[in-house]
């Protein structure tokens, strides 16, 4: 009997991933709706990179978060908003290669004195980017370190990088990236709840079109603000 074993750069497609999780597709299909679980739409199907599927499974496990905030956001009293967790917009974002755009968007983590080893801490994401590209398609990156636990802090952080061009990326769906969302915090809860963030929002095309057109007019972090905080 052939066993097939899967590797940590997978694609999944959607009953692979039941198959791996062991729980039937509709399972997969209520949590896709409830925009619950990672995963990007490819030429009409979902997919699933197998390592965020892992991350995922560790942040439905019992993990105890590492602050305050964490606290509260995992017991539902106070509501998660990106832009309480803004470091710094980036733009435009250029570089060669993934190495150069990375650096650029560690550079207001270093300013805030979020992070003590920036050389290790790029490494880390080099290391990350290596494995399967952060690049979830439509556009959208989200750039962070393997195990989130490994982070120096756990106060929340998120950089954006904004492209108006694009940027080769190695994204799923094979298009250029345009918007970057480095993500640092070392409570696994909160990082998969402000990844899920960042899906639900930026799953919406006129969103992503609007944040990218306005950080051409000066005004990224007032459109991020209108995004995040819908009337």
């Amino acid at each position: 009997m052939k066993v097939n074993v899967l590797n940590e750069n997978e694609i999944l497609t959607l009953s692979e991933t039941a198959h791996y999780l062991k729980v039937a597709e509709k399972t997969i299909h209520r949590l896709i709706k409830d925009n619950k679980i990672p995963c990007v739409r490819v030429g009409g199907q979902w997919r699933f990179m197998k390592t965020m599927i892992d991350d995922w499974l560790i942040s439905q496990m019992e993990v105890l978060p590492k602050n305050d905030l964490a606290v509260l956001m995992e017991k539902g009293e106070t509501e998660l908003r990106l832009t309480n967790f803004l470091s710094g917009i980036v733009y435009p974002v250029k570089g060669k290669d993934k190495k150069d755009i990375l650096k650029k968007l560690i550079e207001p983590l270093i300013q805030t004195g979020s992070i003590k080893n920036p050389e290790k801490y790029l490494a880390k994401l080099i290391t990350r980017e290596n494995m399967t590209s952060t690049a979830v398609g439509d556009g959208i990156a989200i750039p962070h370190i393997r195990n989130p636990r490994e982070n120096e802090s756990s106060a929340p952080k998120i950089v954006i990088g904004i492209s108006l061009e694009g940027i080769s990326f190695d994204a799923i769906d094979n298009k250029p990236v345009h918007l970057f969302f480095l993500v640092h915090t070392n409570s696994e809860t909160l990082h998969l709840k402000i990844l899920s963030r960042i899906s639900v929002l930026f799953r919406d095309a006129e969103n992503r079109e609007n944040l990218i057109k306005s950080a051409a007019e000066g005004g990224a972090e007032k459109a991020l603000i209108k995004i995040d905080h819908p009337v």
